[in-house]
């Protein structure tokens, strides 16, 4: 099972202490495997998640002004550091031809609806797989529901009715798990469609105005925020169609999006407090709480081959505006604290070719794999919320490194 550099502090009882009564070597020159036993004890847990992210803004509080034509710049009419108004004008560019204001607004919109029309295609596929794999499971869940009671009205009960339930509680919780992918999909197909949605409109109303020779030459700020970055001055000549000539950012409103590997996704949840540091704003510590977490695809994925990776939305109030986005921050998750629950080495548990934890439990001579429900875990220690009882030994698998003469 991978595991993660999580800060914490782990309490354990001298049962635990003590694990390791038999030990047994793999033969095989590289990578032994030393097998050793450990008893199911209870104890404390507390662990933490570090990990690192990037500063962004909302897409509803962020905007990179593009002019739909090119033309020199007449006027300025604010400077970076100026807190702005929803259609404040930035900047007075230079009268264009009317004909070639038209074809640039035309080409621009055109451009926005083919992006628009991509990226749709593209989330709308996620959102549907996520929707099939949900589907699935409800199903597996309704059978095993309906399974776990007819076997609660026998009488007397059948002998498996406890891996019945254990079969029904998992069913339950993988259900509930990808109702909430579905959810996180959606809204991460709707955050990242927005600002496509946003430059169409913007696309549309220019073109209007240039077909109406209105005041295309004025350049407004799209949102209320401060203007954190201004490219041109009276004289200048913008780049070509597409270039920003400023960005406008609501900088009280800001995010982090923190990468995390898929076994550390299964111990977050919405809500989980979060610290976040800047090597750039010393001396402060900014807090949020996790909002969701958006599975990644395409290019953004870091995760290892077959892995699905994930990005923590953490949302923070950015005190006197001191994050600016992309900037590089420092995450730290608590995860929370578990009182005398059930542990068990976090080298004893292991995942089957689906995912699901077991761990491999001593009956008689013989190891009897259980599936478990696994909670907080330390690096050192994982919290068993069911599936195993307390003094019941389970294998623990520790890879060593060869030795040589």
């Amino acid at each position: 099972m991978k595991r993660f550099g999580w800060l914490c502090v782990a309490t354990l009882v001298a049962a635990l202490v003590t694990f390791g009564c038999a030990r047994e070597e793999d033969a095989g020159t590289e990578s032994p495997v030393v097998i050793e036993t450990s008893p199911v004890a209870r104890a404390d847990i507390s662990a933490q998640l570090t990990t690192e992210g990037i500063v962004v803004a909302p897409p509803n509080e962020y905007a990179a002004i593009e002019c739909s034509y090119c033309a020199p710049v007449s006027r300025v009419f604010a400077t970076v550091g100026q807190s702005l108004k929803e259609g404040d004008v930035i900047v007075e560019l230079s009268h264009p031809d009317a004909r070639a204001a038209v074809e640039a607004a035309q080409t621009e919109l055109s451009q926005a609806r083919a992006a628009l029309a991509s990226a749709e295609q593209q989330y709308t596929a996620d959102v549907q797989e996520a929707r099939t794999e949900f589907s699935a499971a409800s199903a597996i869940e309704r059978q095993a529901r309906e399974a776990l009671q007819d076997a609660r009205e026998q009488s007397p009960p059948p002998e498996n009715l406890g891996e019945l339930e254990v079969h029904f509680q998992q069913a339950n919780q993988r259900r509930v798990r990808l109702e909430e992918r579905v959810e996180a999909a959606r809204a991460r197909s709707e955050e990242a469609l927005e600002p496509h949605r946003r430059r169409i409109s913007a696309a549309e109303q220019d073109l209007a105005a240039a077909q109406a020779d209105r005041q295309m030459a004025m350049i407004e700020s799209p949102i209320d925020g401060i203007l954190i970055e201004l490219n041109v001055g009276p004289g200048d000549q913008p780049g070509q169609i597409g270039e920003p000539l400023a960005v406008v950012a609501d900088l009280a409103k800001k995010r982090v999006h923190a990468t995390v590997s898929g076994a550390q996704a299964e111990q977050i949840s919405p809500g989980l407090p979060a610290s976040i540091t800047i090597a750039s704003v010393p001396n402060v510590i900014f807090r949020g709480q996790v909002e969701r977490l958006n599975t990644v695809i395409g290019e953004e994925a870091s995760g290892d081959e077959g892995e699905r990776a994930y990005i923590a939305i953490i949302p923070f109030r950015n005190e006197r505006g001191a994050a600016k986005p992309e900037m590089r921050a420092n995450v730290t998750l608590e995860l929370g604290t578990a009182n005398d629950v059930l542990v068990v080495p976090a080298e004893a548990v292991e995942v089957d070719d689906d995912g699901e934890p077991f761990v491999s439990v001593q009956v008689g001579e013989q190891w009897e794999p259980r599936y478990v429900v696994t909670g907080l875990s330390d690096g050192m220690f994982t919290e068993i919320r069911s599936g195993v009882e307390e003094g019941e030994v389970v294998r623990v698998q520790m890879q060593v490194a060869p030795t040589t003469d």
